[in-house]
C-alpha cells in the first residue's frame, strides 16, 4: 500500500473558519433573535458573512423544525470525553423556496466551544464530519426538472450507481482516532489501522460517507450481491459549511487504497447524455453488476462556478437522482395499494378477538407476527426474495397494528369513507382572492358560503362559528361548505377544529324553530376539514404587500371593510393593515402546530397565479378529494371559468362598514418615496464590491447597518418641497424614477446610499421640481437597528468622502446616549435582574462607551487641532466648553457609579463576560481614564 495518501491537506481560510462559526452558532440559536448573540459584531476579520437562515425571526415553532443530540465518545486515547452534537432537519421542511434552514447538509455532526475564549469567526466552533446536501429525485422539485438542471448545471456530469443500504459517516475526531455515528463497522473491515485512517481523514479534514450494504444488518428491498457486501464507498466531502466534494475518480482510489468497495460511475459532457444513460442502465442495468438497480445520482458542476482548474481537488457540486419504477417504486406501489386494501375492509375488533388456534383455550398473542404469520398460513421462512419478504412483513405489521387498535382505527376507517360534509377553509392575507374563488366555485357547483366580513356584531368570531355550524348542521343543505375567513391565526384554526370535533361527537339542537320549543335531538355530523393555503412564504414580504394591495385597489370600493380610502393625512389605509396581517400571520403547518393537526388535507395555490388558474387549480384538487363535488359531466373548459370568474368580480355585498383608521395614520410625520428596490440588496451588492478591494474594518463595519428612510431640512425650502409633496401625493399622481449610487456612505451612525431623480417626463412638474431642487443631491438614509433615526435634521455626512467625519453635534449626541444607556442599566440593576440580563446591560454600555471613543478619534476639530500643534484637551475646552460642560458631568457621574456596579456584581462574572467576548477589566481600566479626561475638561 502506498504511503501517501490521495486525499489534498486542507489548506484553512479565515472565511470558512468564520462561515463555520457563523453556521453553528445559527443552528444553536435557530429560531431566537440572533441580533442578540454576545460578540455577533465582533465576528469576522473583514468580510461580514451573512448566513442562510440568519434572519430568521423569533418563532417559538422554527425551533422544533431543527432537533439535535449529544454523543459522548469514549477513548482510552483521549484524555477525557468528547462531546460530538448530531444535527436532524424535518424532512419535509426541505422542500420550501426558500429553505429556512441555514444549512442543506443531511447529516451533520459538529462540536462546539472547543476554543471557548475565541471570539466568533476565529474558529470557537467546528464540523467533525459532513453529509450531502440534500437532493431530490428528477421532477420532484421545479429545480430538478431537466429544463431547469441543464441551466443550472454544467459538464462534467458524473453518474453514480445509487446502493441500497445504510449510510455510514467516517471522519477523525483526532489525528489517531476516527469515529462512526454508527457502531456497525465491524461487519465492514477497512484495509488499514484505524490510526492511519484517522490520520488521512484529519489532514483532508474530510468525511468519508459510505454504504454498508449487509443484508444481514438492515435488510433492504434490493437484495446485495455477495461479493458487494460490506462498505461501499461514494463520497468524501469535505466538513465545511458549503458542500465541497471530491470527483469519484478520487473517491474510487481512496476507497481501493482503504479497503472498501469502490461505486461504480461513468461520465458524461451534456444533459442529454445524461438522460440516454439513465434509460440505458433502467433497461439492461450497471455493465458489470447483477441484480436490479434503484437508481443513478447525478453529480454537476455548478454553472456559475466557471471551469474546474483541477480535477483531482474537492469543488462545489449539484446533485440529484433518478430512481428506477422496477423494482424500488413497485414495492412501494404495492405497499400503498395493500393500505388501501386493508382501509377498504374496515377491520373491527371481533377479526381478530376470535382466531383459529393450535390448542383449544389457548389465546393467541398478537404482538408476535410469528404466531400472526401461522395463522394467516404465511411461510415466512421459505420467502427467498428479500423485496417480497419485506414486503408480507410489512403487511403482517401492518395487520398487528390494525387488530392492537381495532375499536379505535375501525372508526376512523369509517369516518374516512363516510363524511356527511366538507368544510373549505382558506388561510391566507387580505388579496389572495379568497372570496373571489368562493363565489366563482359557488356558480361552479352547489355550495355553503358565509363570510366573515358581512358579520356586524360586535364579537365577530363567535358569530363566525355559530354562521358555520349552521350550514353544517343544514342535513339538506350542500355538502360543501366555505368559511370565508382569513384564518391567518392559529386561534381560527382551532375554533373551526373545536367544532368539527364537536360535532363528531354530538350536540343537541332544538327540533322546533320557535323560541317555546324545548324538545331537542342529538345530531352527530361528520365533516372532513380541508385547508386552502397560499403560498406566502416563498415570497418576500414587500412583494406580498405590494400585490395584494394592488389587487385591494383594482377591485375599488366592492368590499364591506378594505377599502383603498386615504386618511385626512393622504394616507392608505389599507397598506397598514395589510402590513398587520402580514406581522401576525401564523403559517399552515400540521406537523408543527397542534391548531392544524385536524385537517386531512390541504390544497396550495400560488400567490401570484391569476384567479382563473387558481379556480382551475383548486378545482381540480377539490375533485380528488372530494369525489362528485362537481356535477357530473361538467368540462371545466376556459369558457366555464371566465364565466365563473366575470360572476365573482360582478358580486357587490350588501354590508358596508367603515373603516377602522388608527389614530397614527390620520396625519403624515414625514412624505417619502416608496422604492421598489431592496435596499438591502443593494448596499451589499456595494459592500462586497469595497470588500474585494479593501479588508479595512471600517468597511466590515457597514455590514451591521440597516435600511432606514430618512429625510428633512427645517429651511424655507424644504418647507415649500413639503407643501408640494402634499398637493401630489394627495392627487395620487407621482411617478418618480431614481438612480441609486454608485456610492455608499457611512459613519458610526448612519449610513447613505446616494441617489439622482431622473426626469420621466418634461411635462411632470413634479419631477422638475424634485430635479431642480436635486442640485443639493438625494439620498437614501440606512441606520442602525437599535436606534432608529427617523425624520431628522442634517446628520453631518459629506457626499464627497467614503468615510465621514463627526460634527460637534453629533459627538454631545453620542455622549449623551451613553448616558441614557447608563440609566436603562441601573434600573436593570435596581431591579434585580438576573445575572444574563445584567450582563447584556454592562456589554450595551461597554458597546456604547467604545463607540464614543471612536467618534473622538475622527473627530474634525480634533484633526484640525493635530496639524496646528494644538492639543485636543485645549481644543475641546476654548471651542466646545459651553456645549460640552454639562454633559461631560454627567458622565463623570455616569463612569462613577457604573464602576461601582461592576463591582458590585457577582465575582465569577469576569469568567462570564469573558465567555461573551467582553474584557470587564479593559472596560473598568477605559472608564478610569474617561474620568480622569472628563474630569478635567469639566472645569476648564
Amino acid at each position: 500500500m502506498s504511503t501517501a495518501s490521495v486525499l489534498s491537506p486542507f489548506q484553512s481560510h479565515p472565511a470558512i473558519t468564520q462561515q463555520t462559526d457563523l453556521l453553528i452558532e445559527t443552528l444553536l440559536q435557530f429560531g431566537s433573535n440572533h441580533r442578540a448573540w454576545p460578540g455577533r459584531a465582533q465576528c469576522g476579520t473583514g468580510k461580514a458573512i451573512k448566513w442562510r437562515g440568519e434572519d430568521q425571526l423569533s418563532d417559538p415553532k422554527l425551533t422544533k423544525l431543527i432537533r439535535s443530540r449529544l454523543y459522548d465518545i469514549h477513548s482510552s486515547l483521549l484524555d477525557g470525553l468528547i462531546s460530538l452534537r448530531s444535527w436532524t432537519m424535518t424532512e419535509h421542511v426541505y422542500r420550501k423556496v426558500p429553505c429556512p434552514f441555514p444549512t442543506m447538509a443531511r447529516g451533520l455532526f459538529t462540536r462546539e466551544n472547543i476554543h471557548p475564549n475565541q471570539l466568533l469567526g476565529q474558529g470557537r466552533h467546528a464540523i467533525v464530519a459532513r453529509g450531502y446536501d440534500k437532493f431530490f429525485n428528477i421532477d420532484e422539485l421545479p429545480s430538478t426538472k431537466w429544463e431547469a438542471l441543464e441551466s443550472r448545471s454544467q459538464a462534467p456530469y458524473h453518474l453514480t450507481l445509487k446502493t441500497n443500504g445504510c449510510i455510514i459517516f467516517l471522519a477523525a475526531l483526532t489525528q489517531a482516532i476516527y469515529w462512526s455515528p454508527q457502531n456497525t463497522l465491524q461487519a465492514a473491515k477497512v484495509g488499514m489501522s484505524s490510526a492511519q485512517l484517522a490520520h488521512e481523514l484529519w489532514e483532508a479534514n474530510a468525511t468519508a460517507v459510505a454504504e454498508l450494504t449487509d443484508d444481514d444488518f438492515e435488510e433492504h428491498v434490493i437484495a446485495t450481491p455477495a461479493d458487494q457486501v460490506g462498505l461501499n464507498l461514494h463520497g468524501v466531502n469535505l466538513n465545511t459549511p458549503e458542500l465541497s466534494t471530491y470527483p469519484p475518480e478520487i473517491v474510487a482510489q481512496c476507497a481501493k487504497r482503504w479497503g472498501m468497495h469502490p461505486t461504480p460511475f461513468t461520465t458524461v459532457h451534456n444533459i442529454e447524455s445524461v438522460k440516454e444513460h439513465c434509460l440505458k442502465i433502467q433497461a439492461n442495468g450497471w455493465v458489470g453488476r447483477q441484480g436490479h438497480v434503484e437508481g443513478v445520482v447525478v453529480r454537476g458542476t455548478p454553472r456559475d462556478q466557471g471551469i474546474i482548474a483541477d480535477s483531482n481537488l474537492p469543488t462545489a457540486s449539484i446533485f440529484w437522482k433518478v430512481k428506477f419504477e422496477e423494482p424500488y417504486l413497485t414495492y412501494r406501489e404495492w405497499r400503498e395499494l395493500t393500505r388501501k386494501m386493508l382501509n377498504e375492509m374496515a377491520l373491527n375488533r371481533a377479526t381478530f378477538e376470535i382466531l383459529p388456534c393450535a390448542s383449544p383455550g389457548k389465546s393467541l398473542n398478537l404482538s408476535d407476527s410469528g404466531e400472526l404469520a401461522k395463522v394467516l398460513k404465511v411461510n415466512v421462512k421459505k420467502i427467498h426474495k428479500p423485496e417480497t419478504r419485506l414486503y408480507v412483513h410489512w403487511v403482517i405489521e401492518e395487520l398487528l397494528n390494525r387488530s392492537s387498535h381495532a375499536t379505535r382505527s375501525g372508526s376512523q376507517l369509517e369516518e374516512e369513507q363516510n363524511f356527511d360534509k366538507t368544510l373549505l377553509v382558506p388561510i391566507g392575507i387580505p388579496g389572495c382572492g379568497k372570496t373571489t374563488l368562493a363565489l366563482a366555485l359557488k356558480n361552479l357547483t352547489t355550495c355553503s358560503h358565509t363570510q366573515s366580513d358581512d358579520i356586524t356584531t360586535k364579537k365577530t368570531g363567535p358569530a363566525f362559528i355559530e354562521n358555520v355550524k349552521g350550514l353544517l348542521l343544514e342535513k339538506a343543505g350542500p355538502g360543501l361548505v366555505i368559511a370565508d375567513k382569513n384564518n391567518h391565526l392559529k386561534t381560527h384554526r382551532a375554533a373551526l377544529a373545536e367544532l368539527i370535533h364537536k360535532l363528531s361527537e354530538g350536540i343537541h339542537v332544538k327540533k322546533g324553530k320557535g323560541k317555546g320549543s324545548r324538545e331537542a335531538e342529538l345530531v352527530r355530523m361528520r365533516v372532513r376539514l380541508v385547508a386552502v393555503t397560499w403560498d406566502l412564504e416563498s415570497h418576500p414580504s414587500g412583494e406580498l404587500q405590494h400585490l395584494a394591495g394592488q389587487r385591494i385597489v383594482q377591485r375599488g370600493a366592492n368590499h364591506q371593510s378594505l377599502r383603498p380610502e386615504l386618511t385626512s393625512g393622504g394616507l392608505e389605509a389599507h397598506d397598514a393593515i395589510l402590513w398587520r396581517f402580514l406581522k401576525t400571520y401564523e403559517e399552515f403547518d400540521p406537523e408543527i402546530n397542534s391548531e392544524d393537526q385536524d385537517f386531512r388535507q390541504m390544497i396550495e395555490l400560488k400567490f401570484t397565479a391569476s384567479i382563473e388558474d387558481s379556480l382551475k387549480e383548486l378545482c381540480a384538487k377539490l375533485q380528488a378529494i372530494c369525489p362528485g363535488i362537481l356535477p357530473a359531466g361538467i368540462d371545466l373548459d376556459d369558457q366555464k371559468i371566465k364565466q365563473a370568474v366575470e360572476f365573482a368580480k360582478s358580486y357587490k355585498p350588501e354590508v358596508k362598514k367603515e373603516m377602522k383608521i388608527e389614530p397614527a395614520l390620520q396625519n403624515p410625520r414625514y412624505f417619502g418615496i416608496k422604492l421598489t428596490v431592496n435596499l438591502c440588496e443593494l448596499g451589499d451588492k456595494f459592500l462586497r464590491k469595497a470588500m474585494d478591494d479593501t479588508l479595512s474594518p471600517t468597511v466590515g463595519k457597514g455590514r451591521e447597518m440597516f435600511d432606514e428612510l430618512n429625510q428633512t431640512e427645517e429651511s424655507e425650502e424644504m418647507k415649500r418641497l413639503w407643501d408640494e409633496y402634499q398637493k401630489r401625493v394627495l392627487q395620487r399622481k407621482v411617478n418618480i424614477r431614481l438612480k441609486l449610487g454608485p456610492k455608499l456612505i457611512w459613519n458610526d451612525r448612519v449610513m447613505i446610499v446616494e441617489a439622482r431623480v431622473l426626469a420621466e417626463s418634461r411635462e411632470d412638474s413634479m419631477t422638475e421640481t424634485l430635479t431642480e431642487a436635486g442640485k443639493t443631491r438625494y439620498h437614501v438614509t440606512i441606520g442602525p437597528p437599535m436606534s432608529p433615526l427617523g425624520p431628522s435634521p442634517q446628520v453631518g455626512i459629506s457626499h464627497q468622502q467614503p468615510i465621514v467625519s463627526s460634527s460637534a453635534s453629533t459627538v454631545i449626541q453620542q455622549w449623551s446616549e451613553v448616558h441614557t444607556k447608563f440609566s436603562q442599566g441601573q434600573n436593570v440593576f435596581n431591579s434585580g435582574a438576573s445575572v444574563g440580563v445584567a450582563i447584556r446591560s454592562v456589554q450595551t454600555l461597554y458597546h456604547s462607551c467604545q463607540t464614543v471613543s471612536n467618534q473622538y478619534s475622527i473627530c474634525d476639530s480634533c484633526a484640525d487641532a493635530a496639524s496646528s500643534q494644538v492639543t485636543a484637551l485645549q481644543c475641546y475646552a476654548s471651542v466646545w466648553k459651553s456645549q460640552f460642560a454639562s454633559v461631560f458631568q454627567q458622565f463623570s457621574i455616569w463612569v462613577t457609579a457604573t464602576k461601582t456596579a461592576c463591582s458590585s456584581l457577582n465575582p465569577q462574572l469576569d469568567v462570564i463576560l469573558k465567555g461573551l467576548n467582553l474584557n470587564l477589566n479593559l472596560f473598568l481600566v477605559s472608564t478610569s481614564t474617561y474620568q480622569v479626561s472628563l474630569a478635567s475638561l469639566a472645569v476648564k
